[in-house]
């Protein structure tokens, strides 16, 4: 991940870690979430198909997970995503996004209606 992200998201007060901090690139996706829901971590990722599989695995095995934030790379930008995760933190509890599977896309379309809204009511 870039650092501006991390930064941003730290700087905001995200207790926010990555597999290589704590020396865990190379593990499988499976070992992944298996490591995050033992840390009691939302995972955050760009592996849409994968993690999305395993998310309704271990639906279907009765696991339990902190939660998954998925987002394809390619749609937006280092801001749209630190703005969405932001909006997502300060909107969602961690009883709301356990054994849940969030598209941080759902964040970024209710952060524009908020904003739209903010900037209709301001005008009036």
């Amino acid at each position: 991940m870039r650092n501006a992200f991390l930064s941003a998201l730290r700087e905001a007060g995200l207790a926010v870690i990555t597999v290589a901090d704590v020396d865990r690139l190379g593990a499988s996706d499976a070992d992944q979430l298996a490591w995050a829901a033992e840390q009691g971590r939302v995972l955050y990722t760009f592996n849409v198909k994968d993690f999305s599989l395993l998310h309704t695995q271990w639906l279907t095995q009765g696991k339990s997970q902190a939660g998954i934030v998925v987002v394809p790379r390619q749609h937006y930008s280092i801001g749209e995503q630190v703005r969405g995760l932001l909006n997502f933190a300060n909107c969602c509890s961690a009883e709301d996004i356990g054994n849940q599977r969030v598209y941080l896309s759902n964040h970024l379309k209710w952060l524009a209606i908020r904003v739209s809204w903010s900037r209709a009511a301001t005008s009036s």
